[in-house]
């Protein structure tokens, strides 16, 4: 659910004319080996840039099961990889496809496009995003996944063991692991509280009603060529059937009943997350399911309520 947050400040930048969402990645980062020259920003928010794939979503992403990058982190004893490592781990990965011609999800290419962010403004990623959107919008609660989080004021990460019991599996999460979830791929945490007043900001009004900054609704206009043109995802099927398509952050489908849905869902071990919103004529609303728990389906929860929602609205 970190990638829609991290296509939204990208937007920012191109609204402020600090990029373009076709431009080169060369452009803006350090020297690129030849194989990555063409890739573009639009391609790595469309997971199109032919970097390696995530794989099962319920699974570790698989750059994390290389295995180079596994003897990489043995030799290390498990300590996580700066922003710089990660960039050239990365860039040591042959492309599974030409750029441009393949959906292929990769959580990688996100983590890209946060250092991306953080050469575009002179500052990390984290940084842009508190002041141009949780800043503005009174988000108290959000901050980003780091190495050393221990999840001690959170709810604990579970998974269900072979034999049905409930597990913390926290202490479970390497360093290396948690740094590179915590990249521009995911690793946002916030209360429902603070994903409401995000959900409330993308309709152009606070959650208590106030007016918001400019510096946070310049963008909103153009917030919808996020979505516009999806890629073909060539997996899974919308609520009413269909294939799913991606639009630069958002997965892009129709519900059961015809409307227009974005959203996106999320994982990270012992973490499940969906997030919808259904784009009517006469409103726009969203369902949002949070879980510390693998085990559990949030997109089956999420459609089930908008059905309920939507039987009641119509």
């Amino acid at each position: 659910m970190s990638k829609p947050l991290l296509a939204q400040t990208l937007l920012m930048l191109a609204v402020d004319g600090r990029l373009r969402l076709d431009d080169p990645i060369r452009r803006h980062l350090e020297a690129v080996p030849p194989h990555w020259r063409a890739i573009t920003v639009r391609q790595l928010l469309n997971h199109t840039a032919g970097l390696r794939s995530a794989g099962d979503p319920t699974q570790p992403d698989d750059m994390l099961a290389d295995a180079g990058l596994l003897r990489q982190m043995q030799a290390r004893g498990g300590a996580p990889f700066s922003e710089a490592e990660q960039l050239a781990a990365f860039q040591g990965f042959a492309l599974r496809s030409p750029p441009g011609q393949r959906f292929l999800y990769s959580n990688a290419g996100y983590n890209v496009l946060g250092m991306l962010v953080g050469r575009v403004t002179g500052a990390p990623y984290t940084d842009f995003m508190r002041q141009r959107v949780f800043e503005p919008l009174g988000m108290a609660s959000a901050r980003f996944l780091k190495a050393g989080t221990d999840f001690a004021d959170m709810a604990a990460p579970c998974a269900v063991s072979a034999d049905g019991r409930v597990l913390d599996i926290g202490a479970q999460l390497p360093p290396v692991q948690k740094a590179f979830y915590g990249g521009g791929c995911g690793g946002i945490q916030l209360s429902l509280r603070d994903l409401m007043r995000w959900d409330a900001g993308l309709s152009g009004r606070a959650a208590d009603g106030a007016d918001l900054p400019p510096r946070f609704t310049a963008h909103l206009a153009a917030l919808p060529q996020l979505w516009a043109r999806p890629t073909a995802m060539g997996q899974g099927l919308g609520e009413d059937g269909r294939p799913l398509g991606y639009g630069l952050g958002w997965i892009v489908s129709r519900s059961a009943w015809g409307v227009p849905k974005v959203g996106h869902g999320g994982f990270i071990p012992g973490y499940r997350a969906s997030y919808a919103r259904y784009l009517g004529r006469a409103s726009v609303w969203s369902v949002a399911v949070l879980t510390n728990q693998s085990a559990v389906n949030p997109d089956a929860i999420a459609a089930t309520v908008a059905g309920i929602f939507a039987r009641a609205a119509l």
